[in-house]
Formats: structure tokens, C-alpha cells, sequence
């Protein structure tokens, strides 16, 4: 598709802006101050019920090295349909965040699902281990990993979601999909510390998404069924061991899927919906709301106040009636003035087995008065999975956007897309290249620092394989992590080395 095509398909499926703050504004709701402060007491006739749990010792275990979990079905059965497999071992991406940098002891730490055995064809074999690293910034090295949960049931997966709270203990929010088992929130015995550890509570939630507001508390969104339905829900607890009874977001349609993210005290989330009738994946229509005081209130841009649940799929929180398209969300960031950015994978829903390179990425923003929308690059599956960085004013977005050695599969080979524009012209640098097996799931650190910017790991989609741990640093070199350790820490294999630097490269992969 040339770039005049894209931009005429993009015109008919993203109407920009896709809507204007046409309505006075109310006042907004302010946060709360950011120090630590005691917490205040509502009357007890407005006191949300509530749940304390008194943490107990939980036995862990040293891995020997960083490798990651591969899922699938071998063969034939391994499409561009199904959304999980492949090395899985930071998917999916409803699981956030997976890493966090700690400054008080210059170490990024991070969650992902890991091997408990060589990789096998049959589903029912497939066995993962939730593992949790740290990458020490001012050595350059990995330290052993931890097992966290072991032995869970075959054909779980799902990695953890990571967070830090104002004493540095690590939180981890581990729930699995696919099998029966309960989710769990871990905690560290000691601050910025992998090797001892607490359970803090057995609780119901899928797709944890655990937010930490420095001086406030906790907000884990979540999904959780009502009637068979996924409903986006959040919690809250300002120690992490006293949690709020579950809000629940939405109750329209036959279920949402969601993501969040949190710029200082605010924290947002993004949903699509699956229509009444409709199958099980298919999603579309896309709403953003957010919440600047760990969920007292709610609200949709610009400054329209919420009340939850939303009932009806027609509410001011929607950003854009989307018929006919299929949605997947990979990431929601902000700029540095707090404006939210949306990325997803789109395609029109007539094509049930969409040609070459017919999904577009779309970047969705807030420019502070209206929603603008715009279609950038292509890729080939619906579940290439990346993310967003946004620094000052350049855009990069990182993710499987060329086809790896299995193409038309979930992965391909990693490319960071550089855009100065605000995503309307993107300039690849990739990242790998002549690669074995796709690679896929690319995520952000929290508080990301320069010499660990991105994980990934890669995987065939198709049938087993072993799967490896990589991340890259702003520059653009690659590292694998160590899949065998003989010491306490090892230092990463250099596996790619970025170019030196040098003007943008004349493509832009918007036209492809």
C-alpha cells in the first residue's frame, strides 16, 4: 500500500479530529498533594467496605538463568489468530507494568513468565514459572532471578504486573490465564530487595494493572467476570494490604478490555468493547477515562465528570464510535504535559483473513482541547504488541513492524519508529534482524532509564522453541539476558550495536 492509499483509508477510518470539546468545561477535579499525609476518614455511611490481610512468609527459589516461556499450538493451528503464543514470557500486554526502575538503588526490576521445562507441542505440557530480575544500571549486570510461583497448572500464562511503593518494597500482582488459579499479590521482605519474600493476600482479578501514587497508595485495575462477562473494574489500598471493595467501571456490552497507565497523580484508562452478539475477540468503539485522586473521582476529557459504572456504550467517556473495525490495544502513555496517547492495531473487520501488512498502528491523542487520531505504519497479524515512548517532543515507537522468519504469525523482527511530528511520518532503525524466530511484546520500565528502555523476548508462533530475554538501551543496542548462570550476577551478551548516530533514513514506513 503506498502512502497515498494509507492516507485515504486513513481519512475514511479516523475522523480527525474524532471529537472537539464543544461543551463548557467543568471545574476539574484536583489531586490530592503528592507528600505523605495521614489519611483522611469519610463519615462512616460513605466508608467503602473493605478487606486487611496480614502478609506470611513465601518460600522462593533461585533459577539458574533468564529464560522465558513459550506457548502455542504447533502447527497448522498457529495463526495470525491466536492472540498468545510464541515467546509470551511479557505478554499480555493487559498485564502492566512488568518493570520498574528503582533510583534509590539504580536498578530496574522486572517480572515475566518463565520456562519450567523444555518447551512441548501439546498444550496440556506447557508449564510456566513467574520469575522476577534486576538489572543493575551502574555495574551493567543481571543478577539470578527468583521463582516466585511454581508449579502452576498447564496452559497457564500471563505474565505479572510489578510496582514499587514509598519504601521501595516490590509488588508483585501475579494472575494467570487460561487455568484455574488463584491471583496473588507477593511483596519483598526488604526494600529494592529479590531474594526474600511475603504473601500479602489471595484475591479475584485478571489482567492486573497495580499503580503506586508516591504519597497516596495503591490502584489496581482490573477485569473481573459479572455473568460471564469481562468488566473492567479498580481497587484501591493505601498500604497494599487494606484493599477497597472492587468498582466496577463499565457494565455495557458483552465486556471491555482495558489498559491504564499513571502520569504523576493521574491515572488513566483505555478500553474497547465487544459488542452484544458479536465473538468473543472482537473488539471496537475506544473510551478513556481517568481519575487524579486514586479513584474518588472519575472523569472524561475535557473535564467531564463520571459516575460509575458506565451503562450505557454511549457515554462521554467514548472517544470514537469505531463500527466495522477491529481494536487492539498496545500502550497508553503521556506527553509531558499529561495529554494521554493511545496506540492500537486496527483492521476492518470484513477481512477475516486480512491480507499482507493490513493492520494499521494508530496513534490516538488528546491535544488538550480535541481527540486527534491518526494511521501510521503496517504490520502483518493483529497481535504484534509494542509500546510508546514520547521524549519532549519526538515520538518512538517500538515493535515487531517488519515480518519476522514466521510471518503472518504474532512477532517479527523489532523495529523502534521514530516520528517528530506527533506520529503523521515514522522513520524505522531496527532493532534485529535475520532473526531464527519472531520476536514480540515489547515493553516500557516505569521511571524508564537510558541504558534499559524496552524488554521483549522472542519465540517461534508456530512450533516449540526456547525463548529469550532481550531489552535495548536509548541508543539502540541490543542485550540478551544469560540463560545460564554460574554466579550471583553476569553481564548481558551485546547481541545488537547500534549505528552511529546519522540523519533519518529517507523511508518513511508510513507510505511502506
Amino acid at each position: 500500500m503506498d502512502r497515498i492509499a494509507l492516507s485515504t483509508l486513513v481519512a475514511l477510518v479516523f475522523a480527525v479530529p474524532v471529537s472537539r470539546a464543544d461543551e463548557a468545561a467543568a471545574p476539574a477535579p484536583q489531586p490530592e498533594a503528592t507528600a505523605s499525609r495521614p489519611t483522611e476518614t469519610a463519615p462512616a455511611a460513605e466508608q467503602p467496605a473493605v478487606r486487611t490481610f496480614v502478609p506470611v512468609p513465601h518460600p522462593v527459589a533461585r533459577e539458574t538463568g533468564y529464560r522465558g516461556f513459550w506457548l502455542g499450538a504447533a502447527g497448522p493451528e498457529a495463526q495470525s489468530g491466536d492472540p498468545i503464543v510464541g515467546g509470551v514470557a511479557f505478554a499480555p500486554m493487559s498485564h502492566a507494568p512488568v518493570a520498574v526502575y528503582a533510583a534509590a538503588v539504580d536498578k530496574t526490576f522486572f517480572v515475566y513468565a518463565g520456562a519450567s521445562g523444555p518447551p512441548a507441542a501439546e498444550r496440556d505440557k506447557q508449564t510456566m514459572r513467574i520469575l522476577i530480575g534486576a538489572y543493575d544500571h551502574k555495574a551493567g549486570t543481571v543478577s539470578v532471578p527468583v521463582i516466585l510461583l511454581d508449579n502452576l497448572p498447564p496452559q497457564a500464562y500471563g505474565c505479572p504486573a510489578l510496582t514499587i511503593d514509598d519504601a521501595g518494597r516490590l509488588w508483585v500482582f501475579a494472575a494467570v490465564n487460561g487455568a484455574d488459579y488463584p491471583s496473588t499479590i507477593l511483596r519483598s521482605a526488604q526494600p529494592h530487595d529479590i531474594d526474600a519474600w511475603e504473601k500479602v493476600a489471595e484475591m479475584d482479578f485478571q489482567h492486573p494493572q497495580a499503580w503506586h501514587v508516591p504519597g497516596q497508595g495503591f490502584l489496581l485495575v482490573h477485569t473481573r467476570q459479572i455473568d460471564g462477562k469481562p468488566r473492567v473494574h479498580s481497587t484501591t489500598s493505601p498500604d497494599g494490604l487494606t484493599w477497597s471493595e472492587p468498582t466496577v467501571v463499565a457494565t455495557f456490552g458483552d465486556g471491555q478490555s482495558c489498559l491504564s497507565g499513571r502520569h504523576k497523580n493521574k491515572i488513566g484508562i483505555v478500553m474497547t468493547q465487544r459488542p452484544m452478539g458479536l465473538p468473543a475477540g472482537h473488539r471496537e468503539d475506544v473510551y478513556y477515562l481517568e481519575t487524579p485522586d486514586l479513584g474518588r473521582a472519575w472523569q472524561a476529557l475535557p473535564r467531564k465528570k463520571l459516575e460509575l459504572p458506565l451503562a450505557d456504550a454511549t457515554n462521554p467517556a467514548r472517544v470514537k464510535d469505531y463500527k466495522n473495525w477491529h481494536f487492539i490495544l498496545n500502550d497508553l502513555t503521556f506527553d509531558r504535559s499529561g495529554n494521554p496517547i493511545i496506540v492500537t492495531v486496527i483492521r476492518h473487520m470484513s477481512k477475516s483473513e486480512p491480507a499482507h501488512n493490513s493492520r494499521i498502528w494508530a496513534t490516538t491523542r488528546w491535544t488538550g482541547r480535541e481527540w486527534e487520531a491518526i494511521g501510521g505504519f503496517q504490520t502483518d497479524s493483529d497481535h504484534d504488541a509494542g509500546c510508546l515512548e514520547v521524549d519532549k517532543t519526538v515520538w518512538l515507537i517500538t515493535a515487531p513492524a517488519r515480518p519476522g522468519p514466521q510471518p503472518a504469525s504474532p512477532g517479527g523482527e523489532i523495529v523502534r519508529l521514530r516520528s517528530e511530528d506527533q506520529g503523521r511520518a515514522w522513520y524505522p532503525h531496527p532493532l534485529t534482524e535475520n532473526s531464527s524466530v519472531n520476536h514480540n511484546w515489547v515493553r516500557r520500565p516505569v521511571d524508564a532509564q537510558p541504558a534499559m528502555s524496552l524488554l521483549w523476548a522472542d519465540g517461534n508462533p508456530r512450533q516449540p522453541s526456547e525463548s529469550h530475554l532481550y531489552f535495548a538501551d536509548t541508543p539502540g543496542n541490543v542485550y540478551r539476558l544469560p540463560t545460564t548462570m554460574t554466579e550471583p550476577e553476569a553481564r548481558p551478551e551485546l547481541v545488537h550495536k547500534a549505528p552511529e548516530p546519522a540523519t533519518q533514513p529517507d523511508e518513511d514506513v508510513a507510505g511502506n
